[in-house]
């Protein structure tokens, strides 16, 4: 597979996101049913300073999401939340995709909250360090922030 299409979502929730929900929710997890309703309810749109939700596209099918928020427990900060893979695309890439993309163009300090081991050791393999019990329980600085060119 080659690296997905990435977009930006801003005035709704892409086609195909139901799909991506209910996969989500057979697997137990509840974030993409709360993204959907921080969305309609207008509670979480991405659209706050630095802040971007992305959508991953292969073959013309939704296969991942992820965002980038202000942080409302680290001030100053930007979360990175609301991220998932399809299962049978997990490991390829999407999610790294994805990250990479929002972690590019991030001018503070990033945290996340992983909601499970598999998501702490996919945050670790990007740089991002237990810190604390959180939320959030990782951070990473910003390139900018480390002095490192891009």
């Amino acid at each position: 597979m080659t690296g997905p299409d990435l977009c930006r979502v801003r005035d709704r929730l892409p086609d195909g996101f139901a799909a991506l929900a209910a996969q989500a929710e057979a697997e137990g997890f509840a974030h993409m049913r709360r993204l959907a309703v921080d969305w309609a309810s207008g509670v979480l749109r991405f659209d706050g300073s630095g802040e971007v939700l992305l959508s991953a596209w292969s073959g013309g099918r939704l296969v991942g999401i992820g965002g980038l928020t202000r942080d409302p427990d680290v001030s100053g900060a930007l979360r990175m939340r609301r991220f998932h893979v399809l299962p049978g695309l997990r490991g390829q890439g999407i999610g790294t995709a994805l990250a990479l993309r929002l972690m590019a163009d991030a001018s503070a300090p990033l945290t996340v909250n992983p909601g499970n081991p598999a998501a702490a050791r996919f945050w670790e393999s990007l740089g991002f360090e237990r810190h604390g019990d959180g939320p959030p329980s990782h951070r990473h600085a910003p390139i900018a922030a480390r002095g490192e060119s891009r």
